[in-house]
């Protein structure tokens, strides 16, 4: 393959992913996401109302309760849509194609990943629309831009679990993809909590361990860098390395699938 029929290869890949999401129904969650966000606005219309000088004084503590709740459903749809992008490949036979049309591996696994990263964008923007729609309509003076701006950033821990998944879906079938990065998420969730066992000899082996994971899965990192980027704050140069383990779990997936014979 010339390397001028790259970048068209890719986007067919890109879109293929897409539309395997979109067959797969995972596509209507975040449009049912939606409709439950829109019943609530109009619900609460009125309390929301009265209580707009409060939430206004309090804007960026509400913008991360809103990213919080919003980042746990995006990550819940990350997990689901990067589990089967390869073992479903694998589990019906259509990725024997490859030995028809030598198609570069490395190539494959960038464009199921960023159908999957595109698919959780547009779900957050979708979710975003609704917000900015009703912090408008309600409460006047919210900063719209870095509400919107932080929405967005809130889809890193999503996107970093959507290439967890795609990287157990390399060598697992579907579920067991999805049930080991569900449970990956579990720990990566409770490793900040253990990291003070390694001030006891006796337990220092466990925080050792939950250290290591914080490092590879940096949640807190990544869910503070959507309140700290959009109200102001700068980026440090620890955070940016952070943003790195996202990269990384898609050449490890690269890794393993070349790897892994397909015959």
């Amino acid at each position: 393959m010339t390397a001028a029929a790259l970048p068209s290869k890719f986007a067919t890949i890109v879109r293929l992913t897409l539309l395997e999401l979109w067959r797969q129904r995972l596509a209507f969650a975040p449009i049912a996401i939606a409709v439950v966000m829109a019943v609530i606005a109009v619900t609460f219309a009125n309390a929301g109302d009265k209580a707009a000088p409060l939430l206004l004084s309090q804007s960026r503590e509400l913008a991360q309760g809103v990213y919080g709740m919003l980042g746990f459903l995006g990550t819940l749809l990350g997990l689901l849509a990067g589990a089967g992008l390869v073992s479903t490949e694998i589990e019906r036979g259509t990725v024997l194609l490859l030995a028809i049309k030598p198609l570069p591996r490395w190539l494959l696994m960038l464009g199921k990943a960023v159908g999957a990263f595109a698919f959780l964008l547009a779900s957050f923007a979708l979710w975003g629309v609704f917000l900015l729609i009703q912090a408008w309509l309600h409460m006047p003076g919210m900063p719209l831009g870095a509400l919107f701006i932080g929405l967005l950033l809130s889809t890193l821990v999503p996107i970093l679990f959507a290439a967890v998944a795609l990287f157990y879906s390399t060598f697992l079938p579907t579920m067991g993809a999805a049930a080991a990065a569900l449970f990956t998420w579990v720990a990566a969730s409770i490793a900040p909590n253990l990291i003070v066992l390694e001030q006891d000899p006796h337990t220092a082996w466990a925080g050792y361990l939950a250290d290591g994971i914080s490092r590879v899965l940096p949640l807190d990192a990544l869910r503070t860098l959507a309140i700290a980027l959009p109200f102001g704050d700068g980026l440090t140069r620890a955070q940016g390395l952070e943003l790195l383990t996202i990269p990384g779990w898609i050449v490890l997936a690269m890794v393993v699938f070349q790897r892994r014979n397909l015959g």
